[in-house]
């Protein structure tokens, strides 16, 4: 008994090693697919026209901790009119000086990692966005679907609110607002995002 009893503690030992090392080997990254992921905003003038917006040059990851970081290409935004495309780039979003913005922050990676495949969450994400020099907090609601055991899609419940005003850029409202010979255009602006994470 004793010599049978020796060789299972061994193999159980070993058993219980490979999976600690298993749990505390580092897990991988999730990089954005680009070529899957969008955000997009709603432009409103005079009042009650509104007009949707794209820009589809995103690129980040998230670590296997949970900290992400999104780069937002601002050159690529496509409002589907080549002089309001020119314009917003110079005087708004100032591609020249700025030609990204930055979404970062922190996500708790286990709740969404015990999805089982095609399986989804909703979660309210605090993150920071870097834009045109200026730094500002927002929340998103968001639905984190695990599309698979290497695919995880992001997206927005609801659309976040962006005032234009904590970014700076009012000023460049208006000048597109006098370009354009408008009389108002909406300074508050709803975002949206769907990203799709692979490793």
């Amino acid at each position: 008994m004793r010599t049978l009893l020796i060789p299972a503690l061994a193999t159980l030992s070993l058993v219980a090693a490979c999976s600690q090392a298993a749990e505390d080997a580092p897990a991988s990254a999730w990089t954005i697919e680009t070529d899957a992921s969008q955000l997009s905003f709603i432009s409103t003038k005079l009042g009650d026209i509104e007009e949707e917006h794209e820009i589809p040059g995103l690129s980040g990851e998230i670590s296997a901790d949970g900290a992400f970081s999104i780069d937002i290409a601002l050159a690529t935004h496509e409002s589907f009119i080549d002089i309001r495309n020119e314009r917003m780039a110079e005087h708004l979003f100032q591609t020249a000086q700025y030609p990204l913005a930055t979404a970062s922050g922190q996500l708790e990676m286990r709740q969404f990692m015990s999805l089982a495949n095609g399986a989804s969450r909703t979660a309210s994400l605090p993150f920071q966005l870097d834009m045109v020099g200026q730094s500002i907090d927002l929340r998103a609601e968001v639905e984190v679907t695990r599309v698979s055991e290497d695919l995880v899609r992001v997206s927005t419940v609801e659309p976040i609110t962006v005032e234009a005003a904590d970014l700076g850029l009012v000023d460049g409202i208006n000048t597109l607002r006098e370009l354009a010979g408008l009389d108002s255009i909406n300074t508050d602006v709803p975002v949206s995002f769907a990203l799709e994470f692979a490793r």
